[in-house]
């Protein structure tokens, strides 16, 4: 069972780095250009971001078995990871017209941001190793890994939703908005699913839980934004998630 205390020194310290990583990692670049119509780029990323949520909520409270799934090469994929992966591609490339490069498909802009991306996802892989330990997980699990969640999840909210926010907001609000929803997306985990359990059924700790996952989207953003690639990000999530696992 995970604490209050654990959850707020792993918040706190998360936050940290967030301002290390505002003030002293890389540099912003250049904003992306300006939307000519902010009002609808910030209405489509509000509303697939409430249809995920919705999908994320419809698999805590009814369960992952009562959800459509396709099987690939033995392997099921609900329908929910086609959401996340499908959605953000329609919008963005079907309708807008954005090429790889505009969606983070790109060499990293800048190698500090870059390396301190990798960084801090060992950092906190090696962190839940020391409070968890060792993790079982199988090699598919681990292989399948880098594609959901990791890549999934740094497609929807870096790539996809936080790109957009910065189009129509700007950079620091972006990166702030982006980690406020991917941390908002955690509560039916938190409050009714299995990581309401994980923190003894306490309002306190899942709160701090909440706030310590707002500032893992804050983070990632600000250093998505200052490289500007996907790919970073996808190895560094990973390594926050499995790195137990592979230990």
């Amino acid at each position: 069972m995970q604490t209050a205390l654990q959850m707020a020194l792993g918040a706190f310290g998360t936050i940290l780095f967030v301002i290390l990583s505002h003030k002293k990692i890389g540099r912003y670049p250049s904003p992306l250009a300006k939307s000519e119509n902010p009002t609808k780029e910030l209405f489509e990323a509000v509303t697939i971001w409430v249809i995920i949520f919705a999908s994320i909520t419809y698999i805590v409270l009814f369960g992952a078995e009562s959800y459509p799934s396709v099987a690939i090469g033995g392997i099921k994929f609900s329908l929910h990871f086609f959401l996340v992966l499908l959605l953000p591609f329609v919008v963005e490339v079907v309708i807008h017209k954005r090429g790889a490069k505009e969606l983070g498909f790109r060499i990293p802009i800048a190698w500090k941001p870059t390396a301190a991306f990798i960084g801090f996802g060992m950092f906190f892989g090696v962190f839940a190793f020391l409070f968890e330990g060792s993790i079982s997980t199988s090699i598919d699990k681990l292989i399948i890994g880098f594609l959901s969640p990791s890549f999934k999840e740094e497609w929807f909210y870096r790539a996809t939703l936080q790109s957009k926010l910065e189009r129509a907001l700007g950079q620091n609000k972006a990166w702030f908005f982006g980690g406020l929803l991917f941390g908002l997306a955690h509560i039916p985990t938190n409050f009714f699913g299995p990581l309401w359990e994980a923190s003894g059924y306490s309002i306190t700790t899942a709160l701090f839980r909440l706030l310590g996952q707002c500032a893992f989207g804050w983070l990632w953003g600000i250093l998505y934004i200052k490289n500007r690639s996907i790919f970073p990000a996808v190895v560094a999530h990973y390594f926050a998630d499995f790195l137990p696992g592979l230990m």
